[in-house]
C-alpha cells in the first residue's frame, strides 16, 4: 500500500492477524495451563472493528480505533511516521463460575497480547506494534449469566 496507513486500515490488519493467529495461541495456553479450563476459539465472524450495539454470541473480539498522532515536535512527522492507539477488547461469559470466568478472561487477554508481540509488524503492514497495558472490566451479572471484558491497549507505529 502506498501512502499513509490510517487507523481503520490498521484495525483491519489487527483483526486479520487475530483471525490467523489467535486460535493456535488459545490452544497453546490451554496446553500450558493444563487445568481443564477451555478457551473457546473466537470465530472470524465474531472479530470486528468497533463496538456493536447488539452483542454477538460470546466470546467475541473487537478492535477499537482510539486516536492517531503525528509527532510534530520530534521531527518524525516530516517522515510520515505516525502513532496509532487502538484497543483490542475481548468479551466472554455465560452461565459460568466467577473464578473460572476471570481465569478465562486473563488467558484471552494474554493470548491477544502474545499474538501482538509475536507479530510486531502485522506481516509487514506496520513498523511496530507495542502493547501498552491490559485492563479488566468488572464482572457484570444478568439473569442468564455473567459477562467479563478484557482490553489490550496498543500503540502501532507506521511509516509509508
Amino acid at each position: 500500500m502506498a501512502g499513509k496507513k490510517d487507523i481503520v486500515w490498521i484495525a483491519d490488519r489487527i483483526v486479520a492477524q487475530m483471525q490467523t493467529s489467535l486460535s493456535a495461541k488459545l490452544t497453546s495456553l490451554q496446553t500450558e495451563y493444563n487445568d481443564g479450563i477451555v478457551l473457546d476459539s473466537i470465530p472470524n465472524a465474531r472479530m470486528f472493528v468497533a463496538e456493536k450495539q447488539v452483542l454477538p454470541a460470546l466470546p467475541f473480539l473487537t478492535v477499537i480505533p482510539d486516536r492517531s498522532d503525528a509527532v510534530p515536535l520530534s521531527g518524525e512527522s516530516r517522515y510520515d511516521i505516525e502513532y496509532h492507539y487502538l484497543t483490542v477488547a475481548v468479551a466472554d461469559g455465560g452461565n459460568i463460575d466467577e473464578e473460572r470466568l476471570k481465569k478465562r478472561m486473563a488467558r484471552y487477554v494474554r493470548a491477544v497480547e502474545e499474538v501482538c508481540i509475536d507479530n510486531r509488524t502485522l506481516n509487514g503492514s506496520v513498523t511496530d506494534v507495542m502493547v501498552f497495558e491490559k485492563q479488566y472490566a468488572p464482572l457484570l451479572a444478568s439473569k442468564t449469566g455473567l459477562l467479563q471484558e478484557g482490553q489490550v491497549s496498543l500503540r502501532v507505529q507506521t511509516h509509508p
